[in-house]
């Protein structure tokens, strides 16, 4: 049995912000990936943010650090979003937490969501758990809030879990939390699960219809006698 394609938290609602070509295209590359594998393009950022705020490293050293990363558009959007995160207020006035990563399965087993914490906040006596958003494209609230309701049964069963999960956006800063959604948007949740677990199966079929079939070589037969 092939392995269920696995999204990161930011992949996933990526995807769900795009129309419905370019989402097809994203699922394609999911199920029959490239030989060359798969490249998370934000690693840098994310190893940039635990050293701000996990080791409390400055920004300055950090930023110099980041010149190493070689393409300019990655380097321009890493350096730019630990900028922004340096610049968030909250992280001056709460205190900093850690939370492990909690895993959403579809119904029919069809595709997974990984949603890892970038960083954890006890805000206002609610342990957050945080991940960042460091993406140029604007966030979609209604899509992200009703992605972030299939981590409810995931972190409900962990011990020592977050009271609550959130996105934070270093395009402008704004916190969208699990506890903001509403029976609406879980509603949404089942409609897009449902839906995306459709898209796969097309997409599968797509694939196994153009996939080039083995040569199968006629069967010998003996000579017919004279």
């Amino acid at each position: 049995m092939a392995p269920i394609p696995t999204f990161g938290f930011s992949a996933f609602i990526g995807m769900l912000f795009l129309n419905e070509r370019p989402q097809r295209t994203k699922i394609k590359n999911r199920i029959a990936p490239s030989k060359k594998g798969g490249v998370d393009y934000h690693t840098p950022f994310r190893q940039a943010a635990h050293k701000l705020i996990s080791q409390g490293k400055p920004l300055e050293e950090i930023v110099a650090s980041m010149q190493n990363i070689k393409q300019n558009a990655r380097r321009e959007s890493a350096i730019n979003g630990i900028k922004r995160l340096h610049a968030w207020q909250l992280l001056r006035i709460y205190m900093p937490m850690n939370f492990g990563s909690a895993i959403y399965q579809s119904p029919n087993s069809v595709f997974k969501i990984r949603f890892e914490p970038d960083l954890g906040l006890d805000i206002d006596g609610r342990h957050t758990a945080i991940h960042i958003w460091n993406n140029k494209a604007d966030i979609d609230p209604t899509l992200t809030l009703a992605a972030l309701t299939f981590l409810k049964d995931s972190y409900a069963g962990m011990r020592g879990g977050p009271d609550d999960w959130a996105v934070l956006s270093t395009k402008d800063l704004i916190l969208y939390r699990h506890s903001e959604a509403s029976e609406n948007h879980r509603s949404l949740a089942k409609l897009l699960s449902a839906k995306l677990e459709k898209t796969f199966a097309n997409v599968r079929s797509e694939i196994e219809a153009t996939e080039e079939k083995p040569f199968k070589r006629p069967e010998d037969h003996p000579d017919e006698p004279f």
